[in-house]
């Protein structure tokens, strides 16, 4: 793992990133709420991960609320269901479905693309939320180790699986700003303090690798090299399609997640109580999955933050990847996907 101390320090300094970010906005006029009217999204199929709470919840909802047929991914059933029927009943909308899929196993996202592909047949939106940061070393039934297979692999594995669904939307869009053919990422900040090192990715293939070490195991760690690879392929995916694709940071957010995460404790204590709400943390994702103002071809692949596209490396950090870098990185995920 190569960390990047002055990326990191960069970051965490940076108030906008608890609540204080929207409630200056707000302040100064710039917290638009208004860009995506309330039937923007009528027609639209969006598929949500980790869509049973924080975050993903609330931007199931907000996409419900935009007339859109919503999607949820969720590990969970009864969790899942309970989110189901709250969002399909504050949305008043009754095209919300869960789909139970674990995200950490690659036969469940096959399974799960093979009948949405037969049943649905496109995928407007396309909103990658989940991750996990576990609390200790654990490896799943396909011998990957469980953050990598849900922050990474799962996530690439979906994304993969869903593009001809996506493409096929967007060539049937009528219009370029038409909010279809959209891919979102989102990420954590924390990215800014880690430097791409492929074989600490690789170490999390037990077959192969199997590098890790269950004593001196950190989440938190390998959650920001996992993101930073999920930068880095947001890059890739958006030269390499036809689609729309972006990655955003949601801010310091109030999430099941974070208050569970052994790693995150003394963070979560302190920083509580100027934590931002799923709803603001959920903000620019909706944002880029439906505006008309984020169709911009310019603007794809970028990284965003507050609606506003941003450096994805912090000046000095030496964060940047090299190109062949990028391309190790995306190349290992295609030779994994082929055996798991």
């Amino acid at each position: 793992m190569r960390w990047s101390a002055l990326g990191g320090l960069q970051y965490f300094l940076n108030p906008c990133h608890t609540a204080f970010g929207p409630w200056t906005a707000r302040v100064l006029g710039r917290w638009r709420t208004g860009d995506a009217p309330a039937a923007h999204l009528a027609g639209r199929t969006c598929v949500v991960t980790g869509a049973n709470a924080g975050i993903g919840k609330a931007a199931a909802l907000a996409l419900a609320r935009r007339s859109a047929e919503v999607h949820l991914l969720c590990r969970n059933r009864e969790r899942g269901a309970a989110a189901r029927a709250e969002i399909a009943r504050a949305a008043q909308n009754d095209a919300v479905f869960l789909h139970v899929v674990d995200l950490a196993s690659v036969a469940e996202i096959r399974a799960f693309v093979g009948a949405f592909e037969k049943d649905h047949g496109r995928v407007d939106v396309l909103i990658n939320n989940a991750a996990v940061m576990p609390n200790a070393l654990a490896y799943t039934a396909e011998g990957l180790e469980t953050a990598l297979a849900t922050n990474v692999v799962g996530f690439w594995a979906l994304t993969q699986g869903l593009l001809p669904l996506l493409e096929r939307a967007r060539a049937s869009a009528s219009s370029p700003d038409y909010a279809s053919g959209r891919v979102v990422n989102v990420i954590s900040g924390g990215m800014f303090s880690a430097r791409m090192h492929l074989p600490t990715v690789e170490s999390g293939v037990k077959a192969g690798h199997g590098a890790l070490d269950r004593e001196g195991y950190s989440g938190i760690a390998l959650y920001a090299l996992h993101h930073r690879c999920r930068q880095i392929l947001t890059q890739r995916l958006a030269a390499s399609t036809g689609l729309l694709v972006s990655c955003c940071h949601p801010g310091w957010v109030e999430t099941p997640g974070l208050a569970n995460a052994n790693d995150m404790a003394s963070f979560y204590s302190r920083m509580k109580w100027c934590l931002r709400t799923p709803e603001e943390g959920a903000d620019t994702a909706v944002w880029l999955a439906a505006a008309p103002q984020a169709a911009s071809v310019e603007q794809n692949g970028l990284y965003w933050f507050d609606r506003r596209p941003r450096p994805a490396h912090k000046p000095l950090a030496g964060t940047s990847p090299a190109p062949e870098e990028a391309e190790a990185l995306e190349a290992f995920l295609n030779e994994l996907l082929l055996t798991v």
